[in-house]
């Protein structure tokens, strides 16, 4: 047994070439840039006529896998910005801030004509800027996704503060301050702070929602105070103090005083 190792035949060199500029010449096809692959079948060939059947093969194989990883990442870096101009333009129709997005955008044209090193050869980082495409799209529908609750979270908001500011006067502090919390988010929402809207518009709905619960109670116990009262009447109970507790908290809830008007 012979102990050097004995390299393919110059007729599987030559088809393997053939093979693999095949492969390159589709792939170049596209818009990638797949010239370290066709530099490398050229050397390759080279080898093969100075009789280097062994390293030919290599160089053959690496041509192969270098421009199909640099087809591959091309074609998904273009979707990926694709992808990420379309999740932009959403964002920027829903009033959302897109600064980063927009960065990004530059930064994948900036990674895709720069370079890396592959396979021993330097070639454009379509992978770098396949990966920051992907990596921002994902970030910018996670964005979407909050913007989209947090604006559902205002809404609900908006429409228990319209309920409780139909029914209350001005001046009532919870629903000034219900008021005050619902702007406070709806600022939020447009700065791109959106769980922090969420958070403040669920906060607004709640003081909102609790005004209304109050009252609810505060006119419960003012009807039971009134079916007292007739009761007293009917079996000839004076009722003047009670008669005028109750009007004087059917005037303090009048003016949004629940806490009062319950307690008279």
């Amino acid at each position: 047994m012979s102990l050097f190792r004995r390299g393919p035949s110059r007729r599987d060199v030559d088809a393997a070439l053939a093979c693999a500029r095949g492969v390159v010449d589709i792939l170049s096809l596209s818009r990638a840039d797949v010239a370290a692959a066709q530099d490398l079948l050229a050397e390759g060939r080279g080898l093969l006529e100075r009789g280097d059947t062994l390293r030919a093969k290599e160089a053959a194989e690496r041509a192969e896998r270098i421009a199909t990883s640099l087809e591959a990442d091309y074609r998904a870096a273009l979707d990926a910005q694709g992808s990420l101009k379309a999740l932009a333009e959403r964002m920027r129709s829903q009033g959302l801030p897109v600064d980063d997005e927009m960065r990004a955008l530059e930064e994948i044209h900036a990674r895709a004509t720069a370079t890396r090193e592959f396979e021993g050869r330097t070639v454009p980082d379509y992978a770098g800027a396949r990966s920051l495409a992907e990596e921002t799209a994902k970030r910018a529908e996670g964005k979407l996704a909050l913007a989209g609750r947090a604006g559902d979270a205002i809404f609900a908001a908006e429409v228990a503060v319209d309920g409780a500011s139909e029914i209350f006067p001005e001046g009532v502090e919870p629903l000034e301050m219900a008021c005050e919390v619902l702007e406070k988010s709806r600022a939020e929402l447009a700065a791109g702070n959106f769980e922090l809207a969420a958070k403040d518009a669920g906060i607004a709905e709640k003081l909102a929602l609790d005004l209304m619960a109050a009252r609810h109670g505060a006119l419960e116990t003012l009807e039971s105070v009134e079916h007292l009262i007739q009761g007293l009447r009917a079996v000839g109970v004076a009722t003047t103090p009670v008669s005028r507790s109750l009007e004087s908290g059917q005037s303090l809830l009048a003016r949004g005083k629940v806490g009062d008007a319950v307690d008279v």
